[in-house]
């Protein structure tokens, strides 16, 4: 009872509404029809009846109906129910007596969708010759299609929404609800097994959950000898170069806390925009740690040795945690259970900050600013709270700077600040780097 031309229910509606005219002994040229025309109703220049289909919305019984087999993604294998709506208007090119004609149109059109409330395989038009006329084209026939045809009870003041504001008067229209239209699927390639055993299997851990994610950055800021820590929630780290130094800064290391994580194998996976499905991160090369309260992890470059990129951003972490049971029969069973979705941010690193030069130039390498994943416009520059100008060519002004590679930025200092006050030779401003919407961690550079 599936179709994918919508054309068709059109069709057969059209055919309703011709045939119901042929059969009809008021009809001013008995045994025929006027044109029944699917556009709308600015569109009409002849003697006709508009059937304008001007709305869709899918109807709520048929959503969320299980697939019938395994294939991915499941909702492409699943029938979409539709509901067609429709405005019903009528069209006369005569002068004074065209309008007399057009509602003697609009009431032979009215009863026919009133007396064929309901229209299928077997729904047939006997006209005043006796020909018996079936509605269904033969798209829709042998498909066990159902179409039920109800006239909607829109007020007169609310019909007016339906036309465009203008010198001309509202036509006059009816309006219908043709449902349910079901969209075919897509034919299954796999099917679930028969179940042959029955077992109750019970979790008592509950399923994985991720509450939230922390990790501490750590910074010394200029004039002081003892570094301060800060945690950060949800989490806010740099990865760790590759290969990692030894000891490991904290800076890199991050915290999910959640629960029902150690009652299996468990994996990380992360998601990102720029990825279409989660990718699941080696749980050896993060050196991924899970305990009863929670994973924790080491940010690295790459999700695997080699792997793809770990490009600064936002990013949502996904517990994978597979339990095996064991069934009735003796046998195990693997079953996979992914927690919610937990938000952190990797942000780009900061490794070094060169001398300036004489024109107040530095270089600064760390982790990334360039990429093919990343536009120029997401990479971002501050000393102090003055914004520094993006540069793709050429000797930088005062105030701007440019990416030179993936892992070397270049900024010069600019001579005043937001607020246009002067830079105060000897003193201490942060400088910031945001990466797709992320900063970097605590640095500074003192103005010459």
């Amino acid at each position: 009872m599936a179709l994918l031309d919508l054309s068709s229910v059109t069709k057969a509606l059209a055919n309703l509404l011709k045939y119901y005219f042929m059969a009809s002994d008021i009809w001013s040229t008995m045994g025929t029809s006027p044109t029944i025309s699917p556009q709308p109703p600015d569109e009409l220049n002849i003697d006709a009846v508009g059937l304008y289909l001007y709305h869709i919305s899918e109807d709520n019984q048929y959503k969320n109906l299980p697939a019938p087999g395994n294939d991915i993604p499941p909702v492409r294998f699943v029938p979409m129910g539709l509901n067609l709506f429709y405005q019903l208007t009528a069209h006369s090119t005569e002068d004074e007596t065209g309008t007399y004609k057009e509602q003697k149109m609009m009431g032979i059109a009215i009863k026919a969708l009133h007396d064929y409330p309901i229209i299928d395989d077997s729904t047939a038009i006997v006209d005043l010759s006796e020909t018996n006329n079936t509605v269904f084209p033969s798209d829709l026939q042998g498909n066990d299609n159902r179409l039920r045809i109800v006239l909607q009870p829109i007020a007169h003041n609310e019909a007016m929404n339906y036309w465009s504001a203008g010198n001309k008067p509202p036509r006059l229209a009816a309006y219908y609800q043709v449902s349910v239209v079901v969209l075919e699927p897509e034919k299954i390639q796999s099917r679930s097994s028969r179940v042959l055993t029955y077992g109750v299997q019970t979790f008592v851990e509950g399923a994985p959950r991720i509450d939230s994610s922390k990790n501490t950055l750590s910074f010394i800021i200029p004039g002081e000898a003892d570094p301060r820590e800060v945690e950060l929630r949800p989490a806010q780290a740099p990865p760790a170069k590759t290969p990692l130094p030894d000891p490991l800064p904290i800076d890199h290391k991050i915290s999910f806390i959640g629960s029902g994580l150690k009652v299996g194998t468990t994996t990380l996976l992360l998601k990102n925009e720029r990825w279409d499905d989660p990718q699941e991160v080696d749980s050896t090369w993060w050196q991924i740690v899970v305990t009863k309260d929670g994973l924790n992890a080491v940010i690295r470059e790459t999700l695997s040795a080699g792997g793809t990129a770990v490009l600064p951003g936002i990013y949502s972490a996904v517990a994978k945690v597979i339990k095996q049971i064991v069934l009735p029969n003796g046998t195990g069973r693997d079953i996979e259970h992914l927690s919610n979705q937990c938000p952190f941010a990797i942000s780009p690193r900061i490794d070094s900050i060169g001398a300036l030069d004489a024109n107040n130039v530095s270089i600064i390498t760390g982790y990334t600013f360039q990429h093919t994943d990343i536009s120029p416009e997401a990479v971002l520059a501050y000393f102090g709270n003055a914004k520094l100008e993006s540069k793709t060519m050429g000797a930088l002004n005062p105030g701007e700077f440019k990416v030179t590679g993936p892992l070397t930025l270049e900024v010069r200092l600019p001579n005043v600040d937001a607020d246009g006050n002067a830079f105060e030779s000897g003193k201490f401003y942060p400088i910031r780097v945001f990466v797709n919407g992320v900063e970097s961690s605590p640095e500074w550079i003192e103005y010459p």
